[in-house]
């Protein structure tokens, strides 16, 4: 059976734990097959939060459960695939960054600045190849943290989000775990802007990154009992 033996091609072996090899494989290929989708209309592949009618928002996206969770599965099992739609995802959905979730066009389903749904855009170039990078995505990149930068805290140099990663509202807006990271983020979109000659722009978001950091030791970590 041909399918079988791509599954077996594809299936990421872990002896030591024969039960957690079952859970990682099944979680592996659910992914795959779930998060991916053709739309109707374009007869693109699309990345979407699931296409299961079990989900309470089946076929609606969440930038944080692509580019941080989805997209580095796809890339285990088809790393073509992966870079194909983690391009094209990006350039679809950078038009409403952060928001809290999104129709499959990209246009904004629930409203609500989050701030790692915007910041997941940066940890997902880490695995892309150079070519993508052309004037088009830098852009979009580019665009993306500009809206991220209105959120910007200059007393702490830290970033402000209205939802937590849990989509509840804040109590407080400025949130360890979306900050740290946008910190590692940029460190990507930096080093894509060095690659390209855009020695100006990567120096603006190295400043970004240390005043970052400096923020999240000073004001979002405490030290208790030693």
């Amino acid at each position: 059976n041909e399918f079988l033996d791509w599954l077996k091609k594809k299936t990421i072996p872990y002896p030591k734990d024969p039960s957690l090899e079952t859970r990682l494989n099944e979680n592996l290929f659910f992914n795959y097959f779930y998060s991916i989708a053709k739309d109707m209309e374009s007869d693109k592949y699309l990345v979407l939060t699931s296409r299961s009618p079990r989900y309470y928002v089946s076929g609606a996206f969440w930038e944080r459960d692509c580019f941080l969770w989805s997209l580095p599965a796809i890339k285990l099992v088809c790393p073509q695939l992966y870079q194909h739609l983690a391009r094209e995802m990006i350039l679809l959905h950078s038009k409403n960054p952060g928001d809290h979730a999104h129709y499959i066009d990209g246009t904004v389903l629930y409203p609500g600045f989050e701030l790692d749904e915007a910041a997941s855009y940066f940890i997902l170039l880490d695995n892309l190849e150079d070519h993508s990078f052309d004037e088009g995505l830098i852009r979009v990149l580019e665009e993306v943290f500009e809206r991220i930068e209105r959120e910007y805290d200059p007393r702490t140099g830290l970033y402000k989000t209205f939802l937590l990663p849990s989509d509840d509202p804040a109590e407080y807006p400025l949130v360890t775990i979306d900050n740290v990271i946008l910190w590692r983020g940029l460190q990507n979109l930096r080093d894509i802007l060095l690659k390209k000659g855009k020695i100006k722009k990567a120096q603006l978001i190295n400043q970004k990154i240390e005043k970052i950091h400096k923020g999240i030791h000073k004001y979002l970590v405490k030290e208790i009992e030693g």
